[in-house]
């Protein structure tokens, strides 16, 4: 908006010197064309963020209608990072999981799931690992043993 109004004065700003330079009857076509090319940048600078709309760029800055303060967007855009970080961590921490089932007691990436928790600090809180089809045979205590020397947290496995 504020781009707006600054073109509109320079545009206005220009016209009205450039008429006052063109004084007389002989300057009466040059004065019309002055005065149609004004008319056409006045009608340019009010469109133009139209434009920007349509086509998309929609760099219009809702910041004030927001309320947010600074630190308030810091903590937002924290909380997504560590969501991303944690979220990223949590599916190599399950495939692990599962490559260590998979290596240690020949458990098929298919016959497990696996579910991971954290504590609000971002640490391995526990995981938990349901055995289903042919890992279904395999011993409950012996995995839940050897995953709890191996991460060091608390493991169920049923």
């Amino acid at each position: 908006m504020k781009t707006m109004i600054l073109g509109l004065f320079g545009v206005s700003l220009a016209a009205a010197l450039s008429e006052m330079l063109f004084v007389g009857k002989e300057a009466k076509g040059v004065k019309g064309a002055l005065r149609l090319m004004t008319s056409l940048a006045v009608l340019l600078v009010i469109i133009s963020p139209l434009l920007h709309l349509v086509r998309g760029n929609y760099s219009v800055s809702l910041d004030a209608l927001s309320g947010d303060s600074d630190a308030a967007l810091q903590e937002k855009y924290q909380t997504v990072f560590e969501n991303a970080v944690s979220g990223g961590s949590e599916a190599l921490l399950k495939e692990g999981v599962s490559d260590f089932l998979n290596a240690e007691f020949g458990i098929d990436k298919e016959d497990a799931t696996i579910k991971v928790s954290f504590t609000d600090g971002g640490d391995l809180q526990a995981i938990s690992v349901t055995l289903r089809g042919a890992a279904l045979l395999k011993s409950p205590d012996e995995i839940e043993g050897a995953l709890k020397k191996k991460l060091g947290c608390e493991v169920r496995v049923r």
